[in-house]
């Protein structure tokens, strides 16, 4: 790909190129970086620059989560020339469950959307995540390098990916570029400025409403751990073990507090009662002699 520098969006032109010129297809980025390197901004400018105001936050943008990224690669409604973005894409997965869902989904959208003429911006969380069986599903991987954050721009590194399917070897090159004279530079880095800051706050709201599902998802989980590690006679032997702690006096019978065995073991409340009526069941006597 040969670049116009002399252009304000010198990335998005050659993009176009490919969706809208003779080869009439799909073209995938991959943007990789380290965190708070400004990956999502610089990946919604690039929409933004490729597909101009048809490019909505609200529709084509995609963040963590893997259903909703699923929903955006139906491609409803894009036209050729249009531009999505998967954004922190399978982040809180593992690795090997993040390789065998980004493949699958990749290879999704190039058997039934390839022809479309859509520019596919993903992002992802973890640069080691992306190795060579990665990168070859992909046109270029753009990096984030540094940002300038009070001059509002980053500072990225393009490259052209080209797999050789004879060898089955994937390969990166610079774009290039030509001056006014005929001579070829490479382009190795180009500045980028942020978009205006009603579209990053913009950004912010959906991201933080992904985050907080992400959060919900996370207790959600973790809940389901602490549900599958419980081993009833482990949580009994730790409980008779602090028993006058857990007991408490009502009118003149002992029992053991439900509530206390919860807040002590920071149980679900359905597994605090287990632990209760087995104790009141088979050690009747050490909750009546438990020291109140």
């Amino acid at each position: 790909m040969k670049l116009s520098m002399k252009s304000k969006t010198p990335l998005a032109d050659g993009i176009r190129n490919v969706l809208k010129g003779t080869q009439q297809r799909n073209y995938y980025v991959i943007v990789t970086g380290k965190t708070q390197t400004r990956k999502s901004t610089f990946a919604v400018r690039l929409g933004m620059d490729v597909a101009g105001k048809r490019f909505k936050l609200h529709d084509h943008v995609a963040i963590i989560d893997p259903e909703a990224m699923i929903d955006a690669l139906k491609f409803e409604g894009l036209k050729r020339g249009d531009a999505i973005m998967l954004d922190e894409f399978g982040v809180g997965m593992d690795h090997r469950r993040w390789q065998s869902f980004f493949n699958r989904a990749m290879n999704y959208i190039m058997m039934t959307h390839g022809f479309k003429g859509i520019c596919v911006i993903v992002t992802v969380p973890y640069r080691d995540y992306v190795d060579s069986d990665v990168l070859k599903l992909f046109d270029m991987q753009i990096e984030t390098l540094r940002k300038h954050e009070k001059k509002r721009y980053v500072i990225i590194s393009p490259k052209i990916v080209q797999y050789n399917q004879n060898n089955k070897k994937t390969y990166m090159k610079y774009p290039r570029t030509v001056d006014d004279d005929g001579i070829v530079y490479v382009v190795d880095q180009i500045r980028v400025g942020f978009p205006e800051e009603r579209v990053c706050q913009e950004y912010y709201k959906l991201g933080n409403s992904s985050k907080d599902d992400m959060g919900k998802s996370l207790k959600r989980e973790a809940r389901r751990l602490k549900r599958k590690d419980f081993i009833l006679d482990d949580y009994v032997k730790k409980a008779m073990a602090i028993i006058d702690k857990l007991v408490i006096k009502r009118g003149s019978n002992k029992i053991l507090s439900t509530d206390l065995v919860q807040n002590e073991f920071d149980l679900p409340y359905n597994r605090a009662k287990l632990i209760k009526s087995f104790i009141e069941k088979h050690h009747k006597k050490e909750v009546w002699n438990a020291e109140v």
